[in-house]
């Protein structure tokens, strides 16, 4: 059985990708970093360059999900961290 694709957003995805790996998971992961552990477990990234100092930004977030997600056909989406201060962003 094929891996079902599940979106992940966050400041760091390391640890809900490779979570989401041991579930059974094909991880599509949006975050800052993009190190070499996060990398190893997704199927897909995408590095968002606005970083710590600027939060995460609705534009980039949504055109990075939206780029992951293309042809996948994610089972569902999980946020990280990162987006304390931004709740309308979740909304």
């Amino acid at each position: 059985m094929a891996e079902q694709p599940v979106l992940i957003a966050a400041a760091s995805g390391r640890a809900l990708a490779v979570s989401a790996r041991r579930g059974g998971y094909a991880p599509l992961v949006a975050d800052w970093f993009g190190d070499a552990d996060t990398l190893a477990v997704s199927a897909r990234h995408v590095r968002l360059g606005t970083g710590l100092a600027g939060g995460m930004q609705d534009a980039e977030l949504l055109d990075a999900l939206d780029r992951l997600a293309a042809g996948a056909a994610p089972c569902g989406l999980v946020w990280g961290t990162g987006f304390e201060d931004r709740p309308n962003l979740l909304a």
